[in-house]
């Protein structure tokens, strides 16, 4: 019985482990596809951020905006 309680913990925890990481990697490229961290320049040379800081979650513009 204890071997039993003790891999159903082991699933668990694995678990539990495996879809924090899925959660970090869809925030991840929500953030990407959405432009963060990403610059354009326009047609003066200035460089411009795609998405500024407040609608990004992980990936930060450490430019000026």
């Amino acid at each position: 019985m204890k071997d039993v309680l003790r891999r159903i913990a082991a699933f668990t925890i694995q678990a539990a482990i495996g879809l924090c990481i899925l959660a970090m990697i869809v925030v991840f490229l929500l953030d990407y596809t959405a432009g963060c961290g990403q610059t354009y320049i326009d047609s003066q040379g200035a460089v411009h951020p795609i998405a500024t800081n407040d609608q990004c979650i992980a990936i930060k513009h450490h430019g000026k905006e």
